[in-house]
């Protein structure tokens, strides 16, 4: 059980990463 929130946790960080690295560059470019 442990193992699988691990897990979740890990790919919800690496999608958040990912969209705020989106969210960044979009706004850098906008400026």
């Amino acid at each position: 059980m442990s193992e699988n929130i691990v897990t979740i946790y890990g790919e919800v960080s690496e999608l958040i990463e990912k969209k705020s690295a989106e969210l960044i560059d979009q706004y850098l470019t906008a400026t």
